[in-house]
């Protein structure tokens, strides 16, 4: 499990986007996120290794691995949180051959479904799971939801770079704008997708973090820019199904919370026997993670004096700590592991020692130990971003 623990182009990725949701704490750590992502381009992978290659040898390199030394399986998750976290940082240029690289290797890996997978193209025979020596149920890689939405907000980031660019230059003028009718097609089938994937009580299925809550979020936040373009009248319905769940599935601390037992529930079965029936996802106690990424596809949508809004970000406030408490309450809780904490002598953060990530669904569950402390970060940002935003046109 060691190629499993040490993330660290993944780490890099997530802490960098955290502290870019607002503006004040991009100026105050902007030196810091500018290192970051320097360190995360010059592993950008442009040889000519891949098992990807296999079956789209036709397109070119440019993808990001989840581990440092992980040339041969770049994923996609990782190359759009790149693209992200590079664009939102405002200062790699979108004709850049890091951008342009990536870009193009994530439209050459769409699946056929229009979803994208992790690793792979139309790895999606899941007949091949079932025979004796599968290996936890993972065999196949077919697309996902949070997957596919990862690549939809990227490229929805370019997209709205070239529609507000799109008056003082025509797109052909540039690189990436040469590219806008692709990436065009390739979101249209994705949306496709992701609306087809949506489940009967408004969820998405979370296959890389636990579970429904994170596959909603990562779906809803993927869709903010198309909401109300024209086209795209169906994704009125489709939001608000998803934004409701969210909604009945607050506890009443004010977080979010779901069990790993929600895999074994089969959503889809379940519809079949009733459309009525919902509360399929096993609720847990609140933990900082799954709040923040409720909170996340939330403020998204609602003014930031929502009442649901405001509860979650009250239990974010009020559940932070001091991090040599949440050290100690996470050395105690973990002694009879041997695990030993990192020590900070200064900062805050929250405790969480619930497995929220996820390796495979039903037989591995993993904790990023940066969750607890990326993902509050992110929600709070775009939070205060938002709110100092409605101040202002107010």
């Amino acid at each position: 499990m060691q190629a499993l623990q040490r993330c660290t182009v993944h780490d890099h990725l997530v802490d960098s986007y955290s502290g870019q949701s607002d503006a004040d704490a991009i100026s105050r750590a902007r030196q810091q996120i500018r290192k970051a992502l320097a360190w995360v381009k010059a592993r950008q992978l442009l040889g000519h290794e891949g098992y990807w290659r296999i079956y789209r040898p036709h397109i070119s390199p440019g993808a990001f691995s989840f581990q440092e030394q992980n040339r041969w399986f770049p994923d996609l998750d990782d190359t759009a949180a790149a693209v992200t976290a590079l664009i939102k940082e405002g200062t790699t240029d979108l004709d850049s051959d890091c951008i342009i690289a990536a870009v193009e290797w994530m439209l050459g890996m769409q699946c056929s479904d229009g979803g994208w997978a992790s690793y792979e193209v139309d790895n999606n025979k899941l007949y091949i799971n079932k025979i004796p020596f599968s290996d936890m149920n993972s065999f196949a890689d077919p697309s996902t939801a949070d997957i596919t939405a990862r690549v939809v907000e990227a490229l929805s980031l370019i997209l709205q770079h070239l529609d507000e660019t799109n008056s003082k230059q025509r797109p052909s003028e540039t690189r990436i704008g040469r590219r806008h009718d692709r990436i065009w097609i390739a979101v249209e089938r994705a949306i496709d997708y992701l609306v087809s994937q949506q489940e009967h009580d408004g969820s998405w299925y979370g296959r890389w973090g636990c579970n429904y809550i994170f596959g909603t979020s990562t779906v809803l936040c993927s869709l903010e820019y198309f909401r109300g373009r024209n086209k795209y009248e169906v994704l009125d319905d489709v939001v608000q199904r998803g934004i409701d769940f969210l909604d009945i599935s607050q506890n009443g601390d004010g977080g979010w919370g779901e069990s790993s037992l929600s895999y074994k529930t089969n959503k889809d079965k379940a519809s079949q026997i009733s459309a009525e029936l919902s509360g399929l996802t096993e609720a847990a106690d609140s933990t900082a993670s799954q709040t923040a990424w409720a909170l996340m596809a939330l403020v998204a949508y609602r003014a930031p004096s929502d009442p649901t809004v405001m509860k979650g970000i009250r239990y974010l406030l009020d559940t932070q700590t001091c991090r040599e408490q949440c050290s100690v309450q996470y050395k105690q809780q973990n002694a009879s592991k041997g695990d030993s904490p990192l020590l900070v002598s200064s900062g805050r953060s929250w405790p969480e020692t619930a497995f929220t990530g996820t390796g495979f669904p039903n037989h591995c569950m993993l904790r990023y130990e940066y969750y607890r402390h990326h993902f509050p970060m992110m929600a709070l940002g775009r939070f205060l971003a938002k709110a100092k935003k409605a101040r202002l046109n107010g």
